[in-house]
């Protein structure tokens, strides 16, 4: 008997969690509302980009200099043998601040060139070389490409001049001929002025590719340099608003005085104005591949959105992909040689995904439909996520319907919140390309319905009827120890809703929105939001029990003051570069639990002053 009572006591107790989860990861999903927009960008007519002289890069002399030459053997899985010559040498970018700024450079080519060859202009990111590209560089010009890469200046083997420290990668304060961002892609217009001088480069196929700080130069050249006939930049994009805004890395590469109201809002006014990427993006005319993923760090998928959505090119190719961060992916080499060679070769291009999509809700269920055109050499997929905080992209093959001519696939919206999705094209296992992100609202109640259902199986399981549910529920809350205790738990609920971080007189963000933007590369992406909610409901469960409830109330100061060793931590780690500090969601975590605590003391004390005064009397 009491072994069965003590299983019977489990299987409720059971039942009571997922019930109470389900509500609350509902919840989450819900009030989060994430990814999030969290600005717009300007009118195109706000920004200022029209400083650059382009000719006085394109004239000036290089005093190019060669430092040393070799000629290696190459071979991969592809190629058995060829002669590459590499050519490490330097040049002047400009004459700045008292003196010569010179800039490093490697050339890589196939050693017996019998034609002009298209070219490829390579930029590292931010703390980066161009030591970093050295195995692509071999890759590529193995495939008939003259390849060049360079040091941006105050990186790698370049001038230490000007100083690439984040107070000066966007400080327009002196205009921005002064910010470090102008110098860097100052040397890049010359950096392709050394390839336009050299007889073997065919001058009207010359590429720019870039990573991060490298992407944001590609963007700025392909606009403003007409010598440059393609362009793919790699985890960068444009709508800087945003990323300030979303509390993304981008925030480090901001002087840590500019803030976006006050006395120094003015400056980011001007550094939006003369080098967001948004601006030059609606200027790129010519063909163009970017290369994105969906958890970047610095970038966010609405900024992509927004970049691509304004590039005029009547060739422009996006390539998203999922579950990945600020880092090269692999696949992205086979991706930019198909597009290469499509421009440069008269190979095959990439492929260009068309499909329209429905949303539709039947009962408690919300469908994504979506039906996109046919091909025969690409396999296509619906990469989908919901809008629960860090949640994994999963992906759907789209399957063909032959009385339609069409691929279908559908999504299932579950509970509500948003469902974001695009579609994509592998080839041999390869992401190709894909198209931008989609957003739908989802008003699904399927889960909040498990979770009533659950509920009514938990009354009849234990022996209730709805009426003495109610009555239970009255007496409960009629003892203020009950009350006391239930508001203790809403309220550090309540302290998760709120931002618990914050960066000075930027933005401040939940525990919440910290997950999404950061949680791929500390490694706590999916599990993280699931591990917090389902800490809660058992807080809940263990503070419904009586003799339990003082253990539910400390329960509740673990997650402030893991969240205060992170923020510490961040503020020990960023502190030269940006001010943080604890917002008021914190204060809220830490205040909850000692409402219990707080009416256990008070409790406590008027026990013991009634005794003393029986005992008097």
């Amino acid at each position: 008997v009491i072994m069965h009572k003590r299983l019977k006591s489990i299987i409720s107790y059971l039942i009571l969690f997922t019930i109470v989860y389900l509500l609350l990861i509902s919840f989450v999903s819900s009030a989060s509302a994430l990814p999030k927009r969290y600005a717009y960008p300007k009118d195109l007519s706000f920004y200022d980009i029209d400083f650059w002289n382009v000719t006085k890069a394109k004239t000036d002399p290089l005093n190019l200099t060669y430092i040393e030459q070799r000629n290696i053997t190459y071979s991969d899985n592809e190629i058995s043998s060829i002669n590459l010559t590499i050519i490490d040498l330097t040049f002047i970018s400009e004459y700045y601040g008292g003196q010569n700024i010179v800039i490093s450079g490697r050339l890589i080519y196939p050693s017996e060139v019998n034609e002009t060859l298209p070219a490829v202009i390579m930029f590292h990111g931010y703390g980066g070389s161009k030591d970093g590209f050295f195995e692509i560089m071999l890759y590529t010009a193995a495939r008939g490409y003259v390849t060049l890469a360079i040091d941006a200046p105050g990186s790698g083997d370049s001038s230490p001049f000007p100083s690439n420290a984040p107070t000066n990668i966007v400080n327009v304060s002196g205009g921005p001929q002064g910010a470090y961002y102008y110098h860097v892609v100052w040397s890049g217009l010359r950096g392709i002025t050394l390839l336009t001088s050299l007889d073997f480069v065919d001058k009207n196929k010359i590429a720019a590719l870039g990573g991060s700080m490298g992407g944001i130069e590609t963007f700025i050249i392909a606009a403003i340099d007409d010598r440059v006939s393609a362009a793919i930049p790699i985890v960068a994009s444009g709508n800087y608003m945003d990323l300030l805004k979303a509390g993304t890395f981008a925030n480090v590469m901001v002087p840590p005085n500019v803030t976006l109201t006050g006395d120094h809002s003015y400056l980011v006014e001007d550094m939006l104005k003369y080098f967001d990427v948004y601006a030059y993006a609606s200027r790129i005319k010519i063909p163009i591949l970017l290369l994105e993923s969906t958890f970047d760090e610095y970038f966010t998928l609405y900024s992509i959105n927004d970049t691509c959505n304004v590039i005029p090119s009547d060739e422009k190719y996006l390539t998203i992909t999922p579950n990945w961060n600020h880092a090269l992916y692999l696949d992205w080499i086979y991706t930019t040689l198909t597009f290469l060679d499509s421009q440069f070769k008269g190979k095959e291009g990439l492929p260009k995904i068309s499909f329209t999509y429905t949303h539709s809700y039947y009962g408690f269920l919300d469908y994504l439909f979506v039906a996109s055109n046919v091909t025969e050499e690409y396999n296509l997929t619906l990469v989908w996520r919901y809008g629960i905080p860090g949640s994994s992209w999963q992906e759907t093959p789209l399957t063909y319907c032959g009385k339609c001519n069409e691929l279908l696939g559908r999504v299932p919206g579950i509970l509500p919140g948003k469902i974001m999705f695009y579609v994509a094209a592998y080839k041999n296992g390869i992401l190709v390309t894909t198209t931008r992100v989609y957003e739908i609202e989802s008003n699904a109640m399927l889960v909040p319905l498990i979770a009533i259902f659950l509920m009514l199986i938990e009354i009849s399981f234990v022996g209730y009827t709805l009426t003495s549910v109610y009555e239970y529920l009255v007496r409960v809350l009629k003892q203020q120890e009950n009350i006391i205790k239930y508001i203790t738990w809403a309220v550090s609920l309540l302290g998760l809703m709120l931002p618990v971080i914050g960066f000075v007189g930027r933005t401040e963000l939940t525990i919440w929105q910290f997950i999404e933007q950061y949680g791929f590369p500390l490694g706590i992406i999916p599990w993280a939001a699931y591990l917090l909610v389902a800490y809660y409901t058992i807080s809940f469960i263990v503070i419904s029990i009586p003799k339990y409830s003082k253990l539910g109330a400390i329960m509740l100061l673990i997650p402030p003051i893991l969240i205060t060793g992170l923020i510490l931590a961040l503020m020990t780690l960023a502190e030269n570069v940006i001010a943080i500090y604890f917002a008021m969601g914190v204060y809220v975590l830490y205040i909850a639990p000692f409402i219990t605590i707080a009416w256990v003391i008070y409790k406590h004390i008027t026990e013991r002053k009634q005794k003393v005064e029986k005992v008097e009397l």
